[in-house]
């Protein structure tokens, strides 16, 4: 912000109707959208006795994008206080219905030719749990014809959930793609085949592998299969950012270091720079290894991380994960990061710690001394967290996930043989 109070926000793409969810302090918050341009003013003498949700005083709208947002603000605003008086409870259809009420009644009293677009986001919504209660049961949607034929206008919350759960079914329910012998030529032609343009180019750009090197080799091809510019240019820059990321990987691998003494109980053991060091766990039975890990780190709290390469909740707590690690450098903590090899590679192992740049213990090893571990602790899912006490002891339910997990409760685990 400069000294007159002025702010720009610049959008990667140029995508007609963007939302931007903007928050000023406690003083404004609403979903914003850009197509052709648009400023906004915020009064602070206003907003700081009556701040503002959606619409109201203290805010002003100026430019091509003015009008769309002041009407799209009142609507917001109308929308929620309404449906605030419909119970939650109803079916999926009634409530949909009861909506399309309210939109009406509100683009009755307020005509402004922006009808169209609460209709779009309504449709993108209500298609969105119909697709996500497809992908549960495994079976085709109805409404599946009118899905297909949906077209979200808008860059938004609901029109790309939208396009996320129209790809999430269509990849695990309705494609009979085998993802082990995957072929970007296929999926595409089936894209372009069964939604046409515009929506399978929006589902194009869905495509992508959690590995980094998969991921570009995912892009470079996909560039090669795309013929609408737009989709070209969002591929291309993709591309090169992941061919930089993967050169970073490359390179922090590259330096990895022979790691000598007896501090870990796996083989093969090499550090990183960051503080990772990795080694290769041979099979044995998880009693046996809670007593090595033990062994190899007297006296200290013991934090265990059951992971997978695949597991997108475990990839997301990896950063609160590391955060930890650092707010706890002082204390007697030891964090353990288990890697399963079900579904996975040493190598996709090794990128995804160099990629997140994680420190800590890192072993990769069977999925049978996984599941052995996560018995002990009576669960079955990724990511599980063991917290193994000073004197040896499992501190049961100690640490639900990394995220809510603060450096006061790492404190508390510390002193958890006190307890």
């Amino acid at each position: 912000m400069d000294r007159n109070g002025r702010f720009s926000i610049e959008l990667e793409y140029s995508f007609p109707y963007q939302q931007i969810w903007l928050t000023i302090d406690k003083y404004f918050y609403s979903a914003i959208l850009a197509n052709k341009g648009l400023s906004i003013t915020f009064d602070l003498t206003k907003l700081k006795r009556k701040p503002v949700e959606f619409s109201g005083e203290g805010v002003s709208y100026r430019g091509p994008d003015a009008a769309l947002n002041e009407w799209l603000g009142r609507s917001m605003l109308y929308t929620a206080n309404e449906m605030d008086k419909v119970p939650e409870d109803l079916p999926l259809d009634s409530l949909y219905k009861i909506k399309g009420r309210i939109d009406h009644a509100f683009a009755t009293e307020n005509p402004s030719g922006f009808e169209w677009l609460s209709e779009n986001e309504r449709m993108s919504n209500y298609y969105s749990r119909l697709l996500h209660a497809a992908y549960i049961s495994g079976k085709q949607p109805i409404l599946w014809d009118a899905i297909k034929a949906h077209k979200p206008y808008l860059i938004s919350n609901n029109g790309m959930t939208f396009v996320r759960s129209l790809y999430s079914y269509y990849v695990n329910v309705a494609s009979k793609l085998n993802l082990n012998n995957y072929s970007v030529r296929k999926e595409v032609r089936e894209l372009d085949s069964l939604f046409g343009e515009p929506l399978a180019n929006l589902l194009k750009l869905q495509i992508f592998r959690d590995d980094p090197k998969d991921n570009a080799l995912i892009l470079k091809d996909l560039i090669a299969e795309t013929q609408t510019q737009w989709v070209r240019e969002v591929l291309k820059k993709r591309y090169e950012t992941a061919c930089k990321h993967l050169r970073e990987v490359d390179s922090i691998l590259k330096d990895a270091k022979p790691l000598a003494g007896n501090l870990l109980v796996g083989e093969h053991p090499e550090s990183l720079s960051f503080g990772a060091q990795l080694s290769i766990l041979p099979d044995m039975e998880a009693k046996d290894f809670l007593a090595k890990l033990k062994r190899a780190y007297p006296g200290k709290t013991i934090i265990l991380d059951l992971w997978a390469t695949w597991c997108k909740p475990c990839i997301s707590q990896m950063a609160y994960s590391k955060e930890l690690y650092r707010l706890s450098s002082d204390l007697p903590v030891q964090f353990v990061y288990l890697c399963s090899n079900k579904d996975s590679d040493i190598s996709k192992w090794k990128n995804k710690i160099a990629e997140f740049r994680q420190p800590g213990i890192h072993f990769f090893t069977g999925h049978k001394l996984v599941e052995e571990l996560m018995a002990m602790v009576n669960t079955a899912s990724f990511p599980t967290y063991i917290c193994l006490a000073p004197s040896g002891k499992i501190v049961p339910n100690a640490i639900k996930s990394m995220s809510a997990t603060n450096i006061d409760d790492i404190k508390r685990l510390v002193n958890a043989d006190e307890i």
